[in-house]
């Protein structure tokens, strides 16, 4: 206990020559109203006068994609926006600043992906690409569509993201008649009769890639079980005939 009141008094001693220095530098009433500010929260600068660093003034004037150029967690030093985030100690007051605040390092940024970003990036792939193939099919038998999310939370998976949906018409798929028609029959409620479309749909797996590969594998053994004829459908396709000449 008394460890940590003498830290406090220490503490205090501090703030207070610290004070004093900045008024004397500053005028008296504007020091004041100075320190009103910071101690009220409203100033929206990352970091107090007189305490930006040699590494931020640098780069305040160098290209923000050579200060910034891939994803890497907040820094207060190198970020001069007034961004706040998290909850205020005291109620009614305004979130606390980026300076030191944890909340943002917590989050994902896109800093790195800014339109100036973009072009360079564009700049540096022009000379790599190369035209479409003019022989390839533009037409694509296979629809899959998935959703990617962004969003404040504890975590950075949304659990509607591992969601996919695969769709594509039966008439692409090159099975004869019989085979369509079973195809249609295990399929069930996922056929459209009216668009003659199959949906599938994976949300089993944790992540997006294992629901593709799981919908990708449903198609396949749909395909491979309608094109597939068992004994026992002969033999019915042998009754339906002789009952059709009696």
């Amino acid at each position: 206990m008394i460890v940590c009141w003498t830290r406090q008094i220490a503490a205090r001693r501090f703030l207070l020559t610290r004070l004093a220095s900045n008024s004397s530098d500053t005028g008296g009433k504007e020091g004041l109203n100075a320190r009103s500010r910071t101690a009220s929260g409203d100033r929206e600068s990352n970091f107090p006068t007189g305490q930006r660093t040699s590494r931020t003034v640098r780069h305040l004037h160098e290209e923000w994609t050579n200060v910034w150029p891939v994803a890497r967690s907040f820094d207060h030093q190198l970020v001069q926006l007034p961004l706040r985030m998290g909850r205020a100690n005291i109620p009614g007051m305004m979130p606390p600043r980026a300076l030191n605040n944890a909340e943002l390092a917590k989050i994902p940024n896109f800093f790195h992906l800014t339109p100036s970003h973009i072009v360079k990036h564009c700049k540096a792939l022009k000379d790599l690409l190369t035209p479409f193939p003019e022989q390839l099919d533009v037409d694509r038998i296979l629809r899959i569509q998935t959703r990617s999310y962004i969003f404040p939370g504890a975590t950075v998976r949304h659990p509607g993201a591992r969601k996919v949906k695969l769709q594509v018409y039966v008439k692409d798929l090159g099975l004869d008649e019989r085979a369509r028609n079973k195809l249609i029959m295990l399929a069930g409620s996922r056929y459209n009769e009216d668009r003659d479309e199959l949906t599938l749909v994976g949300d089993s797996c944790p992540t997006k890639r294992q629901n593709k590969d799981h919908v990708m594998y449903l198609l396949t053994v749909l395909c491979h079980e309608a094109s597939k004829v068992e004994k026992w459908e002969s033999e019915e396709d042998r009754v339906a005939e002789q009952a059709v000449h009696l």
